[in-house]
C-alpha cells in the first residue's frame, strides 16, 4: 500500500528566509531552520484583553538570495569562478616563462638602472656663467711720415727726436707743439730716409722750400721762437763733401822727398814754406845778457 505524503508546495521553491530550495513536503528549512508552513494544530485564540491590543506591524520579507547548486549563492559562485580563472591564468603564465627559459640558451639582459636626476634643493638659486672677457687687440701706432719719398728740397729743421724710444705719440705731440709756437705747415720725418741728414732721429720741420734762400728766409721769420732751428737740405744723397784728413809722412819719406825733387820744386816749396820753422829737439837757452858780459868796455860803433 502506498503512503500518500502531502505535498506542501512546488518543487523547487526557495526557502523565503534564505533562498535555499525546499522539497514539496519540507516543513523547516534545512540551511537556516524556517518554518515553511503552519503548524498542524491550531493554536488556541487569544484571550479578549490581548485581542485588544494594537497587532505588530508585519515585519518587511527578507530579499531572496538566489543560491545556484550545491545550495551557495550566485556571488558566491561568481567569486568561486573568478578565482579559478585567475589560478588558471596564472599557471599560464607560470608555464609559458618556464617553456619560454627553457628554451632559450641566451643569458638574460639585467634591466637597466635608471640614472637618477639631481632634483634641485629649495632655496639653493644656480650661479650664474660668468662671461670670460675677449681680450682686446693692440695694435702698435706706426710712424707715418709727411715728406713725400723721393722729392728733394729745402725746410727749417725745428727739433729732432731721437729715434730710440721715440714713439709716433710722442712725434705727433711734438709736431702739435711746434704749430702752437708759430710754425707754419710742421711735418715730421725720419732722417735714415735721406743721405744727407744725419741718421737716427725724427726730425720736426717747417715748410718744404725749393731753394736754401726761401728756407732761410722762412727761418728769419721764426727763429725768436726756435733758437735752435737752422736749414737743411733734404735729399736723396749725400751733399756734404767729407774734408780729407792730411796724411802724415814720416822723415825718410820727407828726406826721400828732398832728394828726389828738382830745383824748380825746391824753390816752390821755399816759398811755400812757413815764415817760422820750428827745429825738433830742446831749444838752446835765451842769450839775454848785455854785450861784453857785464864788463865795462866801450862799444865801438
Amino acid at each position: 500500500m502506498a503512503l500518500y505524503v502531502p505535498r506542501l508546495a512546488r518543487e523547487t521553491e526557495p526557502c523565503a528566509n534564505c533562498g535555499a530550495l525546499l522539497a514539496s513536503d519540507q516543513r523547516y528549512c534545512l540551511s537556516c531552520g524556517e518554518r515553511r508552513a503552519n503548524t498542524r494544530v491550531p493554536f488556541p485564540a487569544a484571550p479578549k484583553q490581548l485581542a485588544a491590543a494594537p497587532a505588530a506591524p508585519p515585519a518587511p520579507p527578507r530579499p531572496v538570495a538566489r543560491r545556484g547548486p550545491g545550495g551557495l549563492p550566485d556571488w558566491a559562485l561568481s567569486a568561486l569562478f573568478g578565482l579559478a580563472g585567475a589560478a588558471a591564468l596564472a599557471l599560464g603564465i607560470l608555464a609559458g616563462v618556464l617553456i619560454a627559459g627553457g628554451g632559450d640558451d641566451t643569458p638574460s639582459v639585467a634591466a637597466a638602472t635608471p640614472t637618477p636626476v639631481a632634483t634641485a634643493t629649495p632655496g639653493a638659486t644656480a650661479a650664474a656663467p660668468v662671461a670670460t672677457p675677449t681680450p682686446a687687440v693692440t695694435v702698435a701706432a706706426t710712424f707715418t711720415p709727411d715728406w713725400q719719398p723721393g722729392s728733394n728740397g729745402w725746410t727749417v729743421q725745428l727739433k729732432t727726436l731721437p729715434k730710440d724710444g721715440t714713439t709716433p705719440e710722442a712725434v705727433a705731440a711734438a709736431k702739435t707743439e711746434a704749430t702752437g709756437q708759430g710754425a707754419a705747415e710742421v711735418g715730421a720725418l725720419d732722417s735714415d730716409s735721406f743721405p744727407s741728414l744725419d741718421g737716427g732721429n725724427y726730425v720736426i720741420y717747417s715748410g718744404v722750400k725749393t731753394t736754401k734762400k726761401d728756407a732761410e728766409d722762412a727761418l728769419s721769420g721764426i727763429q725768436a721762437n726756435f733758437p735752435d732751428a737752422k736749414v737743411v737740405e733734404v735729399s736723396d744723397h749725400a751733399t756734404a763733401e767729407a774734408t780729407p784728413t792730411p796724411v802724415e809722412k814720416s822723415q825718410a819719406d820727407l828726406k826721400q822727398q828732398e832728394q828726389t825733387q828738382t830745383p824748380e820744386d825746391a824753390q816752390k816749396n821755399t816759398r811755400k814754406a812757413p815764415p817760422t820753422v820750428k827745429s825738433e829737439g830742446t831749444p838752446p837757452p835765451a842769450d839775454d845778457k848785455a854785450p861784453g858780459a857785464g864788463t865795462d868796455s866801450t862799444e865801438i860803433g
